[in-house]
């Protein structure tokens, strides 16, 4: 579908996609300048692994860039929500352990941004949009499934109450 969708906007000259463990990425050590993530790290297990991995492969003075979600104050979480049905496959980390993590691995702390505010209004107004008009075609819902709705309400929920929170973020690999 990666693949498709290059081919669709005319970048399969400039882009590569590979299937890959992220505990287990399949590059030479230092080879990317830039490493993102994009909601990621709450369906692995072992952080440090993780995180190890994208540190192994970001060359000296390159940028890691993740807006993920992290747990908050409150816990448990209400299920389901976008990423995960139910607790067997949800491991979301506090922030401060994965800002622990990184510095161990030589990562300095450039910016770190609760967007929990933002994803919620976001959250809000994709549930307002789809009682108003229903699905589109294409969208996030294709994504989570036949329960999508259900995942938004309680993502909204669990931000409300704070059970967890978004953060963007961008570390440098020290050299």
């Amino acid at each position: 579908m990666a693949n498709a969708l290059a081919e669709l906007t005319g970048l399969e000259e400039e882009v590569e996609f590979r299937q890959a463990s992220a505990i287990d990425l399949p590059f030479e050590n230092n080879t990317f300048d830039t490493v993102w993530t994009e909601h990621v790290q709450m369906n692995i297990a072992d952080k440090r692994t993780f995180y190890g991995e994208i540190a192994r492969v970001i060359k000296p003075g390159g940028q890691l860039l993740f807006h993920d979600i992290f747990k908050g104050k409150n816990e448990p979480i209400h299920y389901p929500v976008p990423w995960a049905d139910n607790e067997s496959i949800n491991f979301l980390a506090a922030p401060e352990e994965i800002r622990e993590i990184l510095a161990e691995l030589g990562f300095s702390i450039q910016t770190w941004e609760d967007k929990s505010r933002a994803s919620l209004e976001w959250f809000v107004q994709v549930v307002e949009k789809l009682k108003e008009k229903g699905p589109p075609p294409l969208g996030f819902h294709l994504l989570t499934g036949d329960n999508a709705k259900e995942k938004f309400k309680n993502q909204i929920r669990n931000l409300k109450e704070n059970r967890f929170v978004v953060v963007q973020a961008v570390a440098t690999l020290r050299e």
